[in-house]
């Protein structure tokens, strides 16, 4: 599923925790620089598969969209 805030598709990478680096987990988000938000899923998932899971896990208003970015002045 796409970043819903600029369209780009996410993407899924390995994190690795601060805490203990023993620990490597998954997350998804967006990493597009011209994104405002820059979205991630809050939890560090144990499978590439449960991170997509909670990307895609996400409230889907039927035909609504944000509006186009407006270029700065």
């Amino acid at each position: 599923m796409p970043c819903p805030f600029c369209g780009t598709e996410a993407m899924v990478m390995t994190w690795q925790c601060n805490d203990d680096p023993r620990l490597p987990g998954w997350r998804c988000g967006c990493l597009e620089p011209d994104c405002d938000i820059n979205p991630f899923t809050r939890t560090r998932w144990k499978t590439e598969a449960e991170a997509v899971e909670s990307w895609n896990h996400r409230a889907n208003v039927a035909g609504e969209r944000l509006p186009a970015k407006q270029p700065k002045s």
